[in-house]
């Protein structure tokens, strides 16, 4: 299917898709490095008496738990369409690096959520839930070359085999 010389180069070109993921993924570890070094500087009555809270602590895992559902589903649809056979490997390697881009902002804001409720109420365990949750995701919607030569060679499967 794919020659020696196009083996190459797709992985070439994978190696930016994989910076751009890497980043992604580093920036979850930022935000925890983040939370520990502000810590002693944030104001434990931040929230009033009257703020909800729990309520408000579950309706964003609710809204995460729901992105990362979405994101599946896009990102499944994304390298469906994008499946088509492409004229040249750049093409392809520029949309897919698109899809994995969205795909992992979409998962990147779960973990946004759990450094604002940091942010809220300086609880540690809810920081993490949510960032492990978000790094989970990402793991998952990792780069893979298989999904590259779907969109390069037709086929646009996806994650039909993960």
């Amino acid at each position: 299917m794919a020659t020696m010389e196009e083996k190459q180069e797709l992985a070439k070109k994978m190696v930016m898709t994989w910076i751009i993921w890497g980043a992604m993924f580093f920036s979850l570890l930022m935000y925890i490095i983040m939370a520990h070094l502000v810590m002693d500087q944030l104001d434990s009555n931040t929230l009033g008496p009257d703020f909800p809270l729990a309520l408000f602590t579950n309706i964003l895992f609710a809204v995460g738990v729901t992105e990362v559902v979405i994101a599946f589903f896009l990102r499944w649809f994304m390298l469906k369409m994008a499946g088509r056979k492409q004229a040249d490997i750049s093409q392809a390697a520029g949309k897919y690096t698109v899809i994995v881009l969205i795909s992992c902002a979409i998962c990147e804001s779960v973990g946004i959520y759990g450094l604002v409720l940091f942010f809220l109420c300086q609880d540690f365990q809810l920081l993490y839930s949510f960032m492990f949750i978000s790094a989970i995701s990402m793991i998952y919607f990792r780069p893979k070359t298989r999904e590259l030569e779907a969109i390069l060679y037709g086929g646009g499967e996806g994650n039909k085999n993960e």
